[in-house]
């Protein structure tokens, strides 16, 4: 085998060895983006789960509040009319308010968190698409390096 068969050789060889490397770190990559998938269908959950406890003690929280109120009221005497009223619906208005803010708070990092999984499930699509680039550009870049080589090998006997 002479020079020029040695440098095509060791260039089809390096191209294969660079295209195994590159696979390996695609590989890597993917895995790393589908484990940060994981984690945030993982915290999703976990804000949904936070957000309906939240919501659930508040609740309660209030209905125990309301349930003072009218009790209060009634051991005071006063007939739930005019401002005992007032106080009761305000209480209320303002139960509905604080609901609103903490459904509005989980929806805004919901949306964070959605908006990050589509990031990573791009990410996932493109190295999925660039491994299957990997054996065509390594068969190309591999003929072409031999190619390269030998004619530079046959110009080095000459």
């Amino acid at each position: 085998m002479g020079a020029p068969a040695v440098l095509a050789a060791t260039t089809f060889a390096s191209a294969i060895m660079q295209g195994a490397a590159t696979d390996a770190q695609l590989s890597a990559q993917k895995k790393s983006l589908e484990h940060e998938r994981q984690q945030l269908l993982e915290q999703r959950n976990f804000l949904n789960e936070a957000r309906d406890e939240e919501i659930d003690l508040f609740r309660r929280e209030t209905r125990e509040l309301l349930g003072l109120q009218t009790v209060g009221f009634a051991k005071a005497g006063v007939e739930l009319s005019g401002s005992a009223i007032n106080v009761f619906n305000q209480t209320q208005q303002d139960a509905l308010e604080e609901e609103e803010r903490i459904f509005a708070q989980y929806n805004r990092a919901r949306t964070i968190n959605e908006l990050k999984e589509q990031g990573v499930s791009a990410g996932i699509n493109s190295v999925k698409y660039q491994k299957q680039l990997v054996p065509y550009t390594t068969l190309l870049s591999g003929a072409t390096g031999a190619v390269t080589g030998y004619y530079t090998g046959q110009k080095l006997i000459k």
